[in-house]
Order: C-alpha cells, then sequence, then structure tokens
C-alpha cells in the first residue's frame, strides 16, 4: 500500500519540488536541449523490415511457447 501511495503522491510532488528549486536558467536550457534531441531524433531513419522481422520472431516464439504449454 505504501509503494502506492509513494507512487501517486509522493512521486509527482518531489518532481514539483525539484522544478521549482531549479533555476529558471537551468530549466531553459534544458528545454533547449531537449528540443534539440527531438529535432535529431525525428531525422532518424526507420528500419520497418527489421522491425517487421522482430515482430514475426516474437510471434513465432509466442505461438510456439502457446503450443508447448497448450497441448
Amino acid at each position: 500500500m505504501l509503494g502506492y501511495l509513494d507512487d501517486a503522491l509522493l512521486l509527482p510532488l518531489g518532481i514539483l519540488l525539484a522544478l521549482r528549486l531549479l533555476p529558471p536558467a537551468v530549466l531553459a536550457a534544458g528545454r533547449l536541449q531537449a528540443e534539440e534531441w527531438e529535432r535529431r531524433q525525428a531525422l532518424r531513419p526507420v528500419n520497418w523490415p527489421a522491425a517487421g522481422l522482430i515482430l514475426l520472431l516474437w510471434a513465432l516464439a509466442v505461438g510456439l511457447a502457446g503450443r508447448w504449454l497448450i497441448p
């Protein structure tokens, strides 16, 4: 029960406190860095065939495990 209380109440309050204690210049610099990082991430190529192959392998593994567990 205390773990849920921590996650639901204390953690957001701690984050809010940390954000209020940060100097505005540091917070602005961090936001600029985050925006730069997001722009760079948007330009990265996506390898859809590799993603499809990985999903196919996972589906095959789940299917084989299901077949093995449920005769």
